[in-house]
């Protein structure tokens, strides 16, 4: 484990909130064109105007394909996008979890980091909620 002094830390969170910010979006009809690694992902609206949801993950692909793309269950950010989340009140998007798939697929981008730390990763992710504001995120950091 690597210890950071303050001034390096936050050197560190604001160089990949940049990259992360700066990144081509991905293909998410390309399942394999997302890592299998640990990170952060950003999900936003196609003309970047907003942001939706950021989150992180230990296994990126997994929780955006497993978790929040043709997955049945509800995840938080597909709660959110149904209008399901309590403290939230917003009009759904969609009104059928089945349709939700294809909304997020033609509506939202996605932008990931690699992080594998998971300490700096949770951070990214709190740093990034509290700068952007996502409509649907709330910070999941742990101490």
């Amino acid at each position: 484990m690597t210890i950071l002094l303050n001034t390096e830390w936050k050197a560190l969170i604001e160089d990949l909130s940049q990259t992360l910010l700066n990144s081509e979006p991905t293909d998410l009809s390309n399942r394999k064109s997302i890592p299998t690694t640990g990170g952060v992902y950003i999900f936003s609206s196609i003309d970047d105007k907003q942001i939706i949801y950021i989150g992180q993950a230990g296994n990126i692909r997994g929780r955006v394909f497993n978790s929040h793309l043709y997955e049945m269950r509800i995840s938080s950010f597909r709660g959110a996008l149904l209008g399901l989340k309590k403290n939230q009140l917003h009009t759904p998007v969609v009104e059928r979890n089945e349709d939700l798939n294809l909304y997020i697929l033609e509506n939202y981008h996605l932008r990931y980091k690699e992080v594998n730390d998971t300490i700096i990763r949770g951070c990214l992710e709190s740093y990034l909620i509290g700068l952007l504001k996502p409509k649907y995120s709330v910070p999941t950091f742990k101490r």
